[in-house]
């Protein structure tokens, strides 16, 4: 079993918070200084947590469908913290040059209303429909502040959080999910339709999403509360971030988002 206080992936934690502050590539890493298991990848997440002084008040969910876990050597989808700087509303300008090799993805995003913690059984997705106060188009910024980046597998990327540089909401479209099927997707930089939406397999329905990310955090010790924003998972995959203009995220009737790149 791994040991989650092993020194190694507190330092692997201080290198990653570093890495994101001058927003360059961690160089030199050797294969032993990264997690082999998802208890390791989830203690350098931890302590990065902790090393934030301040329980997140949002998650993410990555590789929500089979074969994104299994592209990424994963056996079922990943968690990762917002942290609260890294949030915006309604609408957002975000500088470029703060970042490595950015991505972003169109999401369905939620702000529950009531806390979502397992009690005497597992957290099921109608007990999380019930807890969502509202939905919310979102576009999430990914980030990887390993130099291989994606090329490391899915470990790394729950060591770096997820690899979240970003989270922006824009108002709420409804107070419940929307029928996943019928969900509209256009995504436009600069006016121009870049990407649309074919609907994702059925285990990616952000409910079963969000059950997953509930009962996950309760085995970590940690727990969704009221308020909390979490973001369900990519609906159009990871699209190359422009280095400058406009990039609109529409769902139709759940609504628009937009974020400016300088």
């Amino acid at each position: 079993m791994t040991n989650r206080s092993d020194g190694r992936w507190a330092e692997l934690a201080t290198r990653l918070g570093a890495a994101r502050l001058s927003a360059r590539p961690m160089t030199g890493l050797k294969p032993a200084d990264l997690p082999t298991d998802e208890p390791a990848a989830y203690a350098v997440q931890d302590a990065l947590i902790r090393a934030a002084g301040a329980r997140p008040q949002a998650w993410k969910v990555g590789a929500t469908s089979s074969a994104a876990q299994a592209g990424m050597g994963l056996t079922q989808p990943f968690a990762g913290p917002v942290f609260s700087g890294h949030i915006q509303h309604v609408a957002g300008t975000l500088a470029a040059t703060a970042l490595i090799a950015p991505k972003f993805e169109p999401e369905i995003a939620v702000i529950l209303k009531d806390d979502l913690v397992p009690s005497g059984r597992p957290v099921t997705a109608a007990d999380a429909r019930g807890a969502i106060g509202s939905v919310h188009p979102a576009i999430e910024v990914v980030d990887c502040r390993f130099e291989d980046g994606l090329r490391l597998g899915g470990l790394a990327l729950i060591a770096d959080c997820g690899i979240n540089a970003a989270l922006l909401l824009g108002p709420a479209g409804s107070e419940a999910l929307p029928d996943y099927d019928s969900v509209a997707l256009d995504v436009r930089v600069d006016g121009s339709t870049i990407s649309g939406r074919v609907a994702p397999p059925p285990e990616t329905e952000p409910s079963l999403m969000l059950a997953w990310l509930a009962n996950h955090l309760h085995g970590r010790g940690l727990g969704l509360r009221a308020g909390d924003i979490v973001t369900t998972g990519s609906q159009a995959g990871m699209i190359p971030l422009p280095g400058a203009g406009l990039v609109e995220v529409d769902f139709g009737t759940l609504g628009r988002v937009s974020l400016r790149i300088e």
